[in-house]
């Protein structure tokens, strides 16, 4: 399994909304791992951004914290923690590929 970056993608916010559709599309075939860490509380990308990567993701993990959009500056450690559980997999599973 290739989890290059090679999808769709775009320097400015505003087009990166259209190529969402492109990106979903990008994740159903491949079975990409998937990690979504997210602010419950994200005013901008509420929590249904998150799973809706489920949909194209099935076995996408979805970690909702109890912080808003800039989840970085206040949940540091969480977010961190969440992406270090998750790599060993991700890696075992593309060295075996």
């Amino acid at each position: 399994m290739s989890i290059a970056p090679n999808w769709p993608c775009s320097p400015t916010f505003q087009s990166n909304w259209n190529l969402y559709p492109a990106v979903h599309e990008w994740l159903r075939p491949g079975g990409v791992p998937v990690l979504a860490v997210w602010g419950r509380n994200d005013e901008i990308f509420g929590p249904a951004g998150a799973e809706a990567f489920r949909r194209d993701a099935p076995n996408a993990e979805i970690l909702l914290l109890d912080g808003g959009h800039f989840l970085l500056e206040s949940h540091l450690d969480e977010v961190a923690a969440a992406v270090l559980a998750f790599l060993p997999a991700v890696l075992a599973a593309t060295v075996a590929a």
